[in-house]
């Protein structure tokens, strides 16, 4: 008899019985998948969960609730969206028209000097300033989106701010309709340039980043709620797609730990 091997997974650290378990759970649900055969290294003493204000699995459902397992009880309650299968596992499907996730006012992404928004999407229809994930809609307030055709690069691309006065933008063309994407925005307003301000990662590299007006030092502060799917500051700036998970963070991730986390999802690029 002939033997197969679908996948070779090679860590350079030990594994407690819990990842292991989500690992065999991960292949589980890609099994109906076709298998690329390839290795992953995960660094050794990564650690994704420090800080983390906010995590959203899009499958930890009751009613119409989206449950935050960061463990700050930052839960979201669903308009709309609803459950599908996404290439990485169960995820939410959002109609572009006026599907959201509120998480209220999450008051600890506030007057930050770091934050990290990381997660894995797919847009269907991409464009101008489609909001993967707001905090107010007016100034100041935080965006991460996509972004527009007006000197901003074009809604294949990312769009993003932290405060009033600055934004920032990709310019490579980086997005595709129906292709799946693991993204990280990471802030340190303690950088000296605005590019040491700024990092955005697709899919775990790391992209050149332009900029406009002067980048802050700390994040907005307002009494808006973090919303998902949906720019407050527009009536149609509404996602239009899946979304897998979102993460939250009031800290810097390394580059290492945003491929560590892309490892993890186990998607294929």
């Amino acid at each position: 008899a002939l033997n197969k091997f679908n996948e070779v997974l090679y860590f350079n650290t030990a594994l407690t019985e819990q990842q292991m378990s989500e690992l065999y759970n991960e292949w589980l649900q890609e099994a109906h998948l076709e298998h690329i055969p390839r290795t992953i290294v995960i660094p050794e003493s990564v650690n994704v969960d420090a800080n983390l204000q906010l995590a959203l699995d899009m499958s930890s459902i009751s009613g119409e609730t989206m449950l935050d397992l960061s463990g700050e009880d930052n839960d979201g309650t669903i308009s709309g969206a609803v459950p599908t299968q996404g290439s990485l596992g169960p995820a939410m499907r959002f109609d572009g028209v006026d599907d959201t996730i509120d998480c209220g006012d999450i008051e600890n992404m506030d007057g930050q000097s770091a934050l990290t928004i990381m997660g894995f999407v797919t847009s269907d229809d991409l464009n101008t300033f489609d909001a993967i994930l707001t905090k107010g809609g007016g100034s100041p307030r935080i965006f991460f989106g996509l972004s527009s055709a007006a000197g901003f690069g074009g809604p294949d691309d990312y769009h993003f701010a932290v405060n009033s006065g600055g934004n920032a933008w990709t310019t490579g063309d980086l997005l595709t309709n129906g292709v799946p994407f693991h993204f990280a925005m990471v802030f340190d307003g303690s950088g000296v340039t605005d590019a040491d301000k700024f990092k955005l990662y697709h899919n775990a590299e790391s992209q050149t980043v332009s900029f406009s007006g002067v980048q802050p030092t700390v994040t907005a502060s307002n009494a808006s709620s973090v919303i998902i799917g949906r720019d407050p500051a527009s009536g149609a700036r509404f996602w239009d797609g899946t979304m897998e998970y979102i993460e939250v963070y009031n800290r810097v991730l390394t580059q290492a730990e945003v491929e560590a986390d892309y490892a993890k999802a186990q998607k294929k690029v």
